[in-house]
């Protein structure tokens, strides 16, 4: 979460769902990296639709492959 964003609900629980996914063993699928020129974070997301990689992305079916994998035989 970034200092300057206003604290809404909707983004308190994306970086729940999107913590507890690294719990779960899920990586993050995002470049981050810091433009020392433009003196600003740049983020890219690798899948928009990923819950590892954005604040728009949901879990995918692969998340529930490898929850099934390890946990459900």
């Amino acid at each position: 979460m970034d200092e300057s964003e206003p604290r809404t609900e909707y983004l308190s629980q994306w970086t729940i769902r999107h913590e507890f996914g690294h719990l779960l063993g899920f990586k993050d699928c995002y470049a981050e990296f810091y433009d020392a020129r433009a003196k600003v974070m740049v983020n890219y997301a690798l899948d928009p639709s990923n819950i590892m990689c954005s604040r728009l992305g949901k879990v995918q079916p692969q998340h529930i492959a490898l929850l099934r994998a390890q946990y459900y035989q």
